[in-house]
């Protein structure tokens, strides 16, 4: 989505810096993952080695279907310049930020391969995070996603728990950094 601007969010380095020496003088092994060390990359690393809480503070968004369509048709985006080439796909519209990010939004193509900063719930939903007990997002509207049926909400939450994390505190709405 072009024109979408990513704010430096300062409470969010204060909010981490703040768990993670919480953590440190209670003898809580602790790592923390800021600028551009906060990559998506860095993120799915946890893949299969995951700790036993995940705090995320970033921007975290969610499009709902049609919203996405009358935004997509007001910018006129093709489906190449667009991130999520599977947009149909509830699970590529409800997304948190990461390191490098506002280069989609910007609208600049990262080589095939690259990580681009944007961690989709699909992604998330593919990752090994078993030995994950606490999953906190602060980031708005976490708690967003599709409707389908008797299935229920896809969306980040549906994701995490599909990686194996037992429990999550997540948002239905804008956080305020």
């Amino acid at each position: 989505s072009r024109g979408i601007s990513l704010t430096y969010l300062p409470g969010t380095l204060s909010e981490t810096d703040s768990i993670h020496k919480l953590l440190l003088s209670h003898q809580i092994n602790s790592q923390l993952f800021t600028s551009e060390n906060a990559s998506e990359g860095a993120f799915k690393s946890l893949s299969g080695k995951a700790p036993n809480i995940i705090h995320v503070s970033t921007h975290g968004f969610y499009f709902p279907y049609e919203e996405y369509n009358l935004f997509n048709n007001l910018i006129g985006m093709s489906e190449e310049e667009y991130s999520f080439k599977n947009i149909e796909n509830p699970l590529m519209r409800s997304c948190l930020t990461m390191a490098g990010a506002q280069n989609i939004f910007d609208g600049i193509l990262l080589p095939e391969g690259i990580d681009d900063g944007v961690l989709s719930a699909y992604e998330v939903s593919q990752m090994n995070l078993f030995d994950t007990h606490l999953v906190v997002l602060s980031a708005c509207q976490t708690g967003l996603g599709d409707i389908k049926g008797s299935e229920g909400v896809y969306g980040l939450k549906r994701a995490f728990k599909m990686a194996g994390a037992d429990y999550l505190l997540i948002s239905l709405w804008e956080v305020p950094d």
